[in-house]
This record gives structure tokens, sequence and C-alpha cells, in this order.
């Protein structure tokens, strides 16, 4: 549960590189679904649930068909769906990588690695 969850927030997993590789695994939360999405959460990452039940991340923008969104992936790296029918979206709240969120349910700080640093001498010329 990221800092500030309620009993509302939802996390989902992410799977795939739409984001960018280093997110698999990853965990996004939200906490507020809009069925059908509001004009505020335009520009916005969100966790957005398609009309065909897939569920995706993506920053939500208008499409040029009424009540249809185009989405986009964080990483660039995709072209973006264009005019997706979108059933609900809720903002992102947390993004939280696998490690840290075991830790946090928990309720333990995540383990401290600490590396020795080896001392060197730098001799200089003048």
């Amino acid at each position: 549960m990221p800092r500030g969850g309620t009993e509302e927030t939802v996390a989902v997993e992410v799977r795939g590189g739409s984001l960018g590789g280093a997110f698999d695994g990853w965990l996004i939360y939200y906490d507020e679904r809009r069925e059908p999405p509001t004009d505020d959460l335009l520009g916005m990452l969100c966790v957005i649930g398609l009309s065909s039940g897939q569920v995706v991340v993506k920053q939500l923008m208008r499409g040029r068909i009424p009540n249809h969104f185009d989405l986009f992936s964080g990483s660039g790296a995709e072209m973006p769906m264009t005019d997706q029918a979108v059933a609900w979206a809720a903002r992102v709240t947390g993004i939280m990588p696998p490690w840290l969120a075991k830790f946090d349910e928990l309720g333990e700080p995540p383990p401290q690695k600490r590396k020795k640093i080896k001392k060197k001498t730098i001799k200089t010329r003048r």
C-alpha cells in the first residue's frame, strides 16, 4: 500500500514494456475510478479499462471521435492507441517496485545495502 492509500486503493501489476522495460513487474496504484472518464483525467497517467475488457496504463488524451480517447505509452517507443472506446479510467496515485511493495506490506523498511568504499590514494604531480 502506498503512503496515503485507503481501503479503496487498488494495485495492478505491470506486465510488458509499454511504460519502459524497467517497469515490468512494478505495482501501480489508483483510487478513484471514473466511469466514463472525466475531463480532469486528460493528460494524466491513468489505469484505463477499455470497452474490450483490456486494462492498460497510458496517458489519456481526447480522441478525434466523440467519447473516444487516444492513449500514449510512457516510453514513447509504442505508437499511440488512437480513438479507443474507454469504459473507465483512474489517475495513477503511486508506482512501486515489487521488492519495495513486499516490505511495505509487512510494515518494515526496505533493506539498506551499504557498500564498503575502498579508499585510494591518488598521487598528483605539481
